[in-house]
């Protein structure tokens, strides 16, 4: 596995600290790694925190068409003639943690998304997240990730016999004439 060394972005890493006070539950993910071998032949486990992506979003900013109707829950108007609203739309969904502050994954994982919708004769949704109207109505698009435990950690892995959790988010679109 090489030589482990902290995840390489310290913007996102606090030192674990008892008295920090920032090892909220949904906050902060703790993981750990060997560090090397002292002058006595000790080696010292090193722990750390950093922001722990719990939910996933749409962030306005990186979506401009999409309302937040609630921590995870957006909603978004299409028009099959693309005159009023547009005809297709592309998801840019990122991860915040249980406050809703944003979260960044640490190299070399990323965060991957699966879209679905969940009726294609009002919107198909592409592997990339292009949602597109193809008929009048109203669809749920379901944005998810899988997460495995410590996954913001570089080359964390479930504990035996645990293969994770799914999270998602929801986005209503309403397709006009």
């Amino acid at each position: 596995m090489g030589t482990p060394t902290a995840s390489s972005t310290t913007t996102f890493t606090t030192p674990l600290s008892i008295s920090s006070g920032v090892n909220d539950s949904g906050i902060e993910s703790t993981g750990s790694w060997s560090g090397p071998v002292d002058a006595f032949g000790r080696q010292a486990q090193v722990l750390e925190q950093i922001p722990s992506p719990i939910m996933p979003v749409l962030p306005v900013s990186t979506n401009p068409t999409v309302i937040q109707v609630s921590p995870n829950s957006f909603k978004a108007y299409l028009s099959l003639s693309g005159a009023v609203d547009p005809s297709t739309l592309q998801l840019n969904p990122s991860f915040t943690n249980a406050h809703g502050t944003p979260v960044t994954a640490v190299s070399p994982n990323v965060f991957g998304f699966v879209f679905t919708s969940r009726n294609s004769h009002v919107c198909t949704v592409s592997p990339s997240g292009l949602v597109t109207a193809v008929g009048r109505g109203e669809v749920c698009i379901l944005v998810s990730s899988a997460r495995a435990a410590n996954l913001p950690f570089a080359g964390a892995s479930a504990p035996a016999g645990l293969t994770g959790c799914e999270v998602a988010c929801e986005l209503n679109v309403v397709v006009l004439a």
